[in-house]
């Protein structure tokens, strides 16, 4: 009974210390992450927390909500946040005002080239405005509402260029916040909106329609960034952060459904859940970063030089650093199985 007792308290005291080694080898670090209000594009962010992905690589993540890309910087810029999800557009204007970004990892976007990502993007407009379904062109001499600068801005300066139009003087922008709210009272004529707003917008307003529907004018590209400095000082924080965003990412494009229960109960609280599913198959997480995503970093940058609001575009090397992102892709390839490959050609 001796020996045996003692053999007993001999595995009990292996198992604590074996339990505390493993934990002191995983510290515990707290991150503050922002994510924007009522969107769906931070789904593998809502994801991993809610899976608890991001606890098993030994993250405690704070979550910071924003109203716009463009906030979200501003907290990382003033150190109230770690990590930020914004658009390359918002990026350039940021890191153009002497914000050193690096862009680390991609939430949204396509690395092959072949996905056309700003389906997720809608031009709507209310009856009677004189405005055709599929005919952007009669946007001529409309006030559409926007937010100015924005990636959605983006879209819709791309979209009418496509169309043989002037981007900056054939449509009077009203930049406002409130889409619903100025397309119900008349204030605009129209509205370009992210889902799931413009399927409820579309919903709660007589006689809207859509005009167009995503239409492959631009990626639609919205990456995660965090001050150079951060990055220089915690690699290590860095590398765990964007191993676990790539396995959460992974989850949202294998597992819709459940991505999709998900952020209605976290993220997009009072959403009818088949607008909420809509706006998940419109995502498209592909971490990677090709020269497509440079491709597509370069328009947001030529966007914002066109309309004044960034003197000169940042050089790549200036905006990404690969390194982290290339070594979780070397040590975890079953968290890209799911994904086509990169065409050798489009490969950085």
């Amino acid at each position: 009974m001796r020996t045996g007792g003692r053999r007993f308290i001999q595995v009990v005291l292996l198992s604590v210390l074996l339990a505390a080694g493993t934990a002191a080898a995983t510290p515990i670090t707290t991150l503050v992450v922002t994510v924007l209000g009522s969107s769906a594009l931070d789904a593998p962010m809502v994801v991993g927390i809610a899976r608890g992905i991001f606890e098993k690589y030994g993250l405690k993540i704070q979550v910071s909500t924003a109203a716009s890309g463009f906030q979200a910087l501003r907290q990382v810029a003033d150190g109230s946040a770690q990590i930020a999800g914004a658009a390359g557009t918002a990026i350039a204007q940021t890191i153009g005002q002497g914000v050193r970004l690096k862009a680390v990892v991609v939430s949204n976007g396509d690395a092959t080239g072949k996905v056309p990502t700003d389906s997720y993007v809608a031009v709507v407009a209310r009856g009677a405005s004189g405005i055709r379904e599929g005919h952007l062109e009669d946007l001529r001499g409309k006030k559409v509402g926007v937010r100015r600068t924005s990636d959605f801005h983006q879209y819709l300066f791309f979209a009418l260029a496509a169309k043989g139009l002037d981007p900056v003087s054939v449509v009077t922008l009203v930049d406002t916040a409130d889409l619903f709210g100025a397309l119900r009272s008349g204030t605009v004529d129209a509205i370009v909106s992210p889902e799931p707003g413009a399927s409820r917008i579309l919903r709660a307003t007589d006689g809207a329609f859509v005009v167009q529907r995503g239409g492959g004018y631009i990626q639609f590209l919205e990456l995660r960034v965090v001050r150079a400095e951060y990055l220089a000082t915690h690699p290590g924080t860095m590398k765990r952060y964007t191993t676990a965003f790539a396995e959460a990412a992974q989850f949202v494009r294998t597992h819709p459904d459940e991505t999709t229960d998900i952020m209605v109960r976290q993220q997009l609280k009072g959403v009818p859940r088949e607008l909420a599913r809509a706006a998940v198959g419109l995502l498209h997480p592909d971490v990677r970063i090709s020269k497509v995503t440079a491709a597509a970093a370069q328009a947001g940058s030529d966007f914002a030089v066109k309309i004044g609001a960034l003197r000169q575009a940042p050089a790549f090397q200036e905006m990404f650093d690969l390194r982290i992102l290339r070594e979780v892709e070397r040590e975890h390839p079953e968290f890209f199985n799911d994904l086509p490959p990169i065409p050798n050609a489009l490969k950085l």
